[in-house]
């Protein structure tokens, strides 16, 4: 192979001056395109900037706009009757009572063939406090085997103990069977 370029004859001083200016030649020609590449990189932000500040000023005059509507005014007198509801709720909000938990687990064991239509709460009685008066009604089931169910069933309850049985009637409507029922048992109260 040969090498096709020309000889430097150049004396060395004038060698080093000539790759100095070259150096300078493109170091100027890199800060140029350095120069244009981060000026027209802050000219994209300065505008991404400026539509970013107009779509703010916009929102603004928006919400001044609503602010001054009367559904806003509307909105903030729900507010404040809200919040003030909130506070009066939970200033009055009170535990639940033993009777609304004794209800609530009665509604819960209750089936639908029994209908209870009296509950009475004796304080004086510590060992069976609670009396329960009821019917079973049923066609298909013998009305025997539901009431015995129910009664385990208050057994098995957390809230009551000591469940018994104390009276019962059974009647026959047609060829509907019913017993009539008193449940004496001591409420967890």
């Amino acid at each position: 192979m040969c090498d096709v370029r020309l000889a430097n004859l150049l004396p060395a001083e004038d060698k080093l001056k000539q790759v100095k200016r070259k150096a300078h030649t493109l170091a100027q020609v890199f800060l140029i395109l350095l120069t244009l590449l981060l000026g027209s990189g802050w000219a994209m932000m300065k505008a991404k900037t400026i539509i970013a500040e107009n779509n703010l000023i916009n929102l603004n005059k928006q919400v001044d706009s609503f602010k001054s509507s009367d559904a806003y005014h509307t909105y903030n007198v729900l507010k404040r009757q809200i919040a003030g509801d909130r506070t009066y709720i939970e200033k009055v909000k009170e535990s639940p009572s033993y009777l609304s938990l004794n209800l609530k687990e009665l509604s819960l064991v209750t089936p639908r063939s029994i209908r209870l239509f009296h509950l009475a709460y004796q304080a004086d009685k510590s060992d069976r406090n609670l009396t329960l008066q009821g019917i079973v009604t049923s066609r298909e089931m013998p009305p025997e085997i539901i009431l015995a169910e129910y009664v385990e069933n208050l057994n098995f309850s957390p809230l009551f103990e000591n469940v018994s049985l104390t009276k019962h009637v059974k009647r026959r409507r047609g060829d509907i069977f019913e017993i009539e029922f008193e449940i004496d048992m001591r409420g967890i109260v």
